[in-house]
């Protein structure tokens, strides 16, 4: 059980199961829908490492990146990345930027937003194909930027083999963009419960 959860013990006798409060049972739900997003991850993780070769080599692409992992490990932690409940295109809380035919873009490739605040967004996520360590000064200065020029205190960039949280609360520089790392996790992390949970409630938890 990670640090921070707990689920209530219910009581055997009905008089004392009706006295749990709205909070107990809120907590016990959320605990449930940690443990079940940690399952969908740690498949995926399975999943990477079944052929992990391939899935690290030049042939590999971004948008295959995207589409086979980046975009279900998102979708696991109950973010709508496919607007399959969220229609109102002014009311979606991850906006994905798709690139076609190679071609780069000046926006992130995921910005999510908490409702029902659907202005200011909460971070951006930058993906990149898994190829190579993404820990360089070039993709750390790219993705820091975008938080930066929309007043958003983290970033993360993340490839899926990598998730690296950068700190946006200051200008970036090039020569000093790798300082900005503030946490960095391998997909080997997302099977342990405690590192799974440790850095969600300051990134992309829901609540």
């Amino acid at each position: 059980m990670p640090a921070g959860f707990r689920l209530h013990p219910l009581a055997s006798d009905s008089s004392a199961t009706s006295q749990i409060s709205a909070r107990q049972v809120d907590a016990a739900s959320r605990v449930t829908e940690f443990y079940a997003a940690f399952a969908r991850v740690k498949q995926l993780v399975a999943d990477f490492r079944a052929n992990e070769k391939f899935y690290r080599s030049p042939a590999y692409q971004e948008q295959e990146a995207r589409r086979d992992f980046i975009d279900k490990f998102w979708l696991a932690l109950g973010w709508d990345v496919n607007h399959e409940t969220q229609k109102n295109p002014f009311e979606q809380e991850v906006k994905v930027e798709r690139r076609e035919h190679g071609f780069s873009q000046r926006r992130a490739d995921y910005a999510f937003y908490l409702a029902p605040n659907f202005r200011d967004v909460k971070f951006y996520v930058e993906a990149k194909k898994p190829h190579g360590d993404i820990a360089t000064a070039d993709n750390y200065f790219q993705t820091a930027r975008y938080g930066w020029s929309s007043s958003t205190p983290v970033a993360v960039l993340h490839d899926f083999e990598q998730f690296e949280i950068l700190d946006c609360r200051y200008r970036p520089h090039i020569d000093t963009a790798l300082a900005q790392n503030l946490r960095q996790y391998h997909f080997s992390h997302y099977e342990d419960p405690e590192k799974f949970a440790e850095n969600k409630p300051e990134v992309y938890a829901k609540a």
